[in-house]
This record gives C-alpha cells, structure tokens and sequence, in this order.
C-alpha cells in the first residue's frame, strides 16, 4: 500500500477549493475568576477536504483505484502534496467511496483525510502579539467584537432573578470589567498574508499560549489573549486565494 494520491486532470492532485484543517490538541483548565491551566496534548495534525467536481471517468476510475488499495481507513501510510508542502502518514476519513454521476461519464466525489502522526512541529515563538496583514491591519471587515461578564442568575418562577457577579464585583483577583473577544474573518488572503496568520497560530500552539491583542476598533491592546479554538481552517479558494476565520478572547 502506501503511495501518493494519484494526479487527475491538469496534473494535479486536488481542485480548488481545498479545505487545511490544522489541528491541536489543549487541555485548558478555567477557574471562576477566567484565570487558565492550559496544557499541550500534542503537536499539530492535518486534515484535509478535497472536493473533485465534474470529473472524467478516466480520473474518477484512478481515485477509486487508489481508494481501493488503501482499503478505505484501513492504510495511514500515504502522502500528499499541496504547493510545496507533502503530507505524509495520511488516513482516508471515510470506509465508503461514493461518487454521484451528474450528467453521462461526468462525475463528483468528495475525499477526506487526516494525519496519523506529525513529522515535527517547532516550538515557535509563543506570546508574540497578534501580527498585521501586509496592509497594515489587523482585521478584514466585517469581524465581531463580543464583551462578556459571568455571573451567577438565579431565576424565580414567578418573575425575580438574583443575580451575583463575577466580573467587575470588587472581588479580589477577579476581572475588573466584561471581557473582550473577536471573531475575525479574513474572507481573501494571498499567501503571504496567510502564512503570517498560521505562523502565528502555530507558534501559540492553537489555544495554549497568550499574546497580546491590539483591538481594530478603537486600537487599545489586549495583554492576555489567546485563541479560542484548536482548529485552524483554512481555505485554499483558488491560487493564491485563501480564506479563514479566527477567533481570540481574553482572559484574565
């Protein structure tokens, strides 16, 4: 078995658009007053959708050939190239390969795939602030700014709540105000402005490391921020198109 996944039309391997998936793995404990134990479980692995529309029955027939040696999720010993970067120790995320037939010998199927194991991930430089695009922002509009509080509600039946907060209740140790969060989406990307943003995801390792934050609102920096989620997703639209969303809160 093993092998690399078969080239179809034009030479290549995949069609655009190809979704890159990087994924960690944190453990994150949080108190009550949102201070953090974070705790790295593993270095980063790769998943991958790959969407092929409109294919011949010459290139449909040579990716089921190669489904077929692989026996399904069975093999996690092939590769994969995408630019310039070749994934190794893939796995088929499906047992079944199902093709639909769109019109006489044309043909559609969608594969996935993961990583087994990580040829290496260095350690990066954790805590760096959160970097500009090659433009100078932060952010490519729209993007979403969330304030939260924490607080205990109690809701009586017949109407009263009682409430107690957290947040900005003079406790000692506690945050003095809601916290901050943002949602970015950075709908078009060229590769630079991309491999700026993984980069910097990667050197946090997703959700374990804080860094600072400037907001593109009003441009007041975030000490103690980090992302919110240990997936990466990433779109590869076209060449040299990308897009993705991050998310980032604060912390106390």
């Amino acid at each position: 078995m093993s092998g690399t996944l078969p080239t179809v039309r034009g030479g290549a391997q995949c069609l655009y658009p190809v979704t890159r998936t990087v994924q960690f793995l944190t453990d994150i404990a949080t108190a009550l007053n949102a201070s953090e134990q974070r705790f790295k479980r593993r270095p980063p692995l790769t998943i991958f959708t790959l969407p092929y529309k409109s294919m011949s029955a010459t290139d449909t027939s040579t990716m089921k050939a190669f489904f077929e040696s692989q026996k399904g999720e069975f093999d996690s010993t092939w590769s994969f190239t995408l630019g310039s970067t070749t994934y190794a120790a893939l796995t088929f995320l499906d047992s079944a390969f199902t093709v639909q037939e769109s019109s006489p010998t044309t043909y559609s199927f969608t594969l996935r795939a993961r990583q087994t194991k990580n040829p290496g991930q260095t350690a990066g430089t954790a805590g760096s602030a959160f970097p500009a695009l090659s433009t100078g922002t932060r952010a490519q509009l729209p993007y979403t700014q969330i304030r939260r509080f924490a607080a205990l509600v109690n809701d009586n039946p017949i109407g009263p709540r009682y409430t107690y907060t957290w947040f900005a209740g003079a406790l000692s140790g506690f945050p003095t105000r809601s916290l901050r969060g943002w949602e970015l989406s950075y709908p078009a990307l060229n590769d630079a402005d991309l491999s700026t943003l993984e980069s910097h995801y990667r050197n946090q390792w997703g959700r374990w490391a804080t860094f600072s934050f400037t907001d593109p609102d009003d441009a007041t920096v975030y000490a103690n921020c980090r992302y919110d989620d240990d997936a990466l997703v990433i779109t590869h639209q076209q060449k040299g198109v990308n897009s993705l969303t991050l998310k980032i809160i604060e912390t106390n």
